[in-house]
């Protein structure tokens, strides 16, 4: 019977420890800062959170930049950057309006519409709010500015 009890103990210690674990865990997630940019199109300011991977960092320390982006396919701007930038190609299947990826090694890509690809990109980041992006890029070649975001400016209009 004694055995039972200490057996019972020892599994809700162990218990305890994996749910702190776990609990420790998640916090840190969370205290990770989000890196915002502001991303400006035809006078009009957006939002954008990069992801935490070393080619957003990259791409974060050449900011400010003004990119005249090619259009291509109806769907997207491109830019081929005078440098390379870390990458992680993986293949995402699934674009999304607003998504900022990496197609190799140099070329900034900015997708305006949502769309199945089987083209290997490395994620940089996605607009917060890109709902009618698809309008104001419009059909042609774009001058788009990217600038850093400092915590406490208003909807990224400073």
């Amino acid at each position: 019977m004694k055995k039972k009890y200490i057996f019972l103990l020892l599994v809700l210690i162990l218990i305890g420890y994996l749910v702190k674990q776990n609990i420790d865990k998640q916090g840190k997630e969370e205290s990770k800062e989000m890196i915002k940019i502001k991303i400006e199109i035809n006078g009009q300011m957006f939002l954008a959170t990069l992801d935490d991977t070393p080619t957003s960092q990259a791409l974060l320390e050449k900011l400010p930049m003004v990119l005249t982006m090619k259009e291509l396919n109806g769907n997207e701007k491109f830019y081929n950057l005078e440098y390379s930038l870390p990458v992680t190609s993986q293949s995402v299947n699934q674009i999304n309006k607003g998504d900022l990826m990496l197609f190799h090694d140099n070329c900034l890509v900015l997708f305006y519409q949502d769309f199945l690809s089987k083209y290997q990109y490395t994620r940089i980041g996605q607009i917060d709010d890109a709902g009618n992006i698809n309008q104001i890029v419009g059909a042609g070649d774009l001058v788009v500015s990217f600038m850093k975001y400092r915590n406490g400016e208003e909807n990224g209009n400073n």
